[in-house]
Order: C-alpha cells, then sequence, then structure tokens
C-alpha cells in the first residue's frame, strides 16, 4: 500500500501531462478542421467571402498562434524542484549520518526524480504550443 501511495504524484504527472498535451493536439486539429471546413464551403458559394468580412482576416491570418497559459510554468517549477531536490542530497553528504540526513537524502532524490519530469513536461508542452510554419 505504501508503494502504491509513494508512486501517486508521479502518476498525476504522467496523467495531466497526456491530458495537456491531447488538448494542444485537439486544439490543433480543430483549427485546421475549422479552416479547411470553411474552404470547402468557400469553395461551393465564393459570394460569402463578401458577405462576411471576418472570413478573408480568417484565412489570410497565417501569423495566428496559441496564446494560452497554464496557471503555472511546468519548466520553472520543474527546474525549482531539482535544485531543491540537489540542496537535499547535498545537506545529507554534510551531515552524513541519521534520520534526518536519509529523509533529507530521500526527499531530495524524489524531488528531483519529478522535478525532472515536470521540467520535460513543460518543454512538451512549450514545442506543442509553439505554431508549426509549412
Amino acid at each position: 500500500m505504501r508503494d502504491v501511495l509513494m508512486s501517486l504524484p508521479l502518476l498525476f504527472v504522467i496523467v495531466t501531462m497526456f491530458y495537456l498535451a491531447l488538448r494542444a493536439i485537439g486544439r490543433v486539429w480543430i483549427n485546421y478542421r475549422v479552416r479547411l471546413e470553411l474552404l470547402e464551403r468557400l469553395e461551393d458559394s465564393p459570394d460569402l467571402m463578401d458577405e462576411i468580412p471576418q472570413i478573408r482576416e480568417l484565412l489570410e491570418n497565417e501569423d495566428y498562434e496559441v496564446t494560452e497559459r497554464y496557471p503555472i510554468d511546468f519548466v520553472y517549477t520543474g527546474v525549482f524542484l531539482v535544485i531543491l531536490g540537489l540542496i537535499c542530497v547535498v545537506f545529507d553528504f554534510l551531515l552524513g549520518t541519521g534520520q534526518i540526513a536519509v529523509g533529507a537524502y530521500w526527499g531530495g532524490v524524489i524531488c528531483s526524480g519529478l522535478g525532472f519530469i515536470i521540467t520535460l513536461l513543460g518543454l512538451f508542452l512549450r514545442f506543442l504550443s509553439n505554431p508549426v510554419n509549412i
């Protein structure tokens, strides 16, 4: 049971990473499908372009960027956790032996591991949120 409880934060980070990645991919896919459907409708009736001026702006705007911001920056949070974990590991080596040293060491290792995973998540989300230039 203890092992299951220890792995819950890692499982939470992995689920969050997949959710945010799928959300970013889904947003790009929906944008693509809407533009494609709009072009098909304009192909059938080109007079819609004159009736609705926003269509021209939408189709000519190729510099569309996703301006979504997450409540936290995963890269900075992950780097902070890695630094905090490394400080705990160094504290263990300075302290030597005892329960506090062991707790600091294992806390530092877990903190560094989670920080590394969260940093990778942040870098992955930055990669997904940048528009692709074709």
